[in-house]
């Protein structure tokens, strides 16, 4: 097959009067099922694909190809190349992963891809991150999910998504089959940010197959922590939710209700999250204080995010003792935080039993933080 679409693509670009994209003539002469035409990789350092190539491109696998990812991210795509990948999505039945982030797609591209994506039954993993689709395209693909998309993966990340479609997004995935959805960084944020965290807690309290959700960069407080916590807790056991990506919000970890609802639900045996990012929010010592006692009751992390937290050295001197006798923990991110002697002494112990992105020196007497 790879033979015959190469005689596509090149009878197509010669239509066109356009160069073959390197690539693609590779990915033919390999054999195989991956497709990478990333804008950012060597291959296409000069010369970022733009909406004709994308039309010679979809014209030529539209004819039959052997490809199951196709990776089109960071070029200058359009609403030209919407159009293009639409016709061939209609009738394709290759493709799973279909990666478009970093692009030119705006609400009109996103509109025209879902109405496509509507008929398709193979597309499992869409990647849109980057791309400026603002809240209209945010409702676009909401309503791509509830027309029973074969969508299971979702990466929406700095899309320039409002509340509303947030919520929209959220509201659907209690019922629709989403494994994965990042909807980090949506930049159109409002002071209504606390209701999408609140349908986000809904969800996890219906959604069964949810494993990886990312809220990063959402302008979170306590309070939104809290209302996550409450939802997985009101799910006990049906939750599937293993990754929880919170880094870049405004958590503090100083909130009763917050403490309280996270400390119930990491301690509870139903737990099912294995990876917490709290990265690059203002914890400080306090926050610290407050996570190393949480989580000596917790049986299920094996991953933590802490890096560049504001913690100092009585926070840490508080948590490297406790996450280094965790009883499944494995690795920790920490680099970024203020550590001074006595703080890279209390984490010598957790340097020999997790991985982690520091290491301890002795130098002298005196113990040095160093990145790993």
């Amino acid at each position: 097959m790879s033979e015959a679409f190469r005689a596509s693509y090149n009878a197509a670009c010669d239509e066109e009067k356009i160069r073959a994209c390197a690539p693609v003539i590779a990915a033919c002469d390999s054999g195989t099922q991956v497709l990478h035409c990333n804008g950012n990789s060597q291959a296409l350092r000069n010369k970022r694909l733009l909406d004709v190539d994308c039309k010679v491109l979809a014209k030529a696998l539209q004819y039959g190809h052997p490809f199951v990812v196709l990776d089109l991210s960071y070029n200058n795509l359009g609403r030209g190349a919407a159009e293009s990948l639409a016709a061939l999505l209609y009738s394709d039945s290759s493709i799973q992963v279909l990666d478009l982030s970093a692009n030119d797609f705006d609400e009109m591209a996103a509109e025209v891809l879902c109405n496509a994506l509507k008929t398709n039954t193979t597309v499992q993993e869409l990647k849109l991150s980057g791309n400026a689709i603002l809240g209209s395209g945010g409702m676009f693909i909401a309503e791509l999910l509830q027309s029973g998309s074969s969508i299971r993966r979702l990466y929406l990340n700095n899309c320039c998504l409002d509340t509303a479609s947030l919520v929209s997004l959220a509201t659907v995935c209690h019922k629709h089959p989403v494994a994965i959805l990042d909807v980090g960084r949506p930049l159109l944020m409002s002071p209504l940010m606390e209701e999408a965290t609140d349908h986000f807690a809904r969800t996890l309290a219906a959604n069964t197959s949810l494993v990886d959700l990312n809220l990063s960069k959402c302008s979170m407080l306590d309070r939104g922590l809290m209302l996550l916590a409450n939802g997985l807790l009101r799910a006990k056991g049906r939750a599937s939710l293993h990754t929880l990506r919170l880094g870049s919000n405004s958590l503090r970890l100083i909130d009763t209700e917050c403490v309280e609802s996270l400390s119930e639900l990491l301690a509870a045996p139903f737990c099912s999250l294995t990876s917490l990012e709290l990265d690059a929010n203002p914890l400080h010592d306090i926050g610290a204080l407050v996570l190393a006692e949480i989580l000596q009751a917790n049986t299920s992390l094996v991953r933590l995010g802490l890096s560049y937290d504001k913690i100092t050295s009585r926070g840490l001197c508080a948590l490297g003792p406790t996450l280094a006798s965790h009883q499944t923990l494995q690795e920790v991110a920490i680099w970024g935080n203020s550590f001074d002697s006595a703080a890279c002494s209390a984490w010598r112990p957790a340097c020999a039993a997790l991985k982690l992105d520091i290491s301890v020196q002795d130098i002298d007497g005196a113990f040095f933080c160093v990145r790993s």
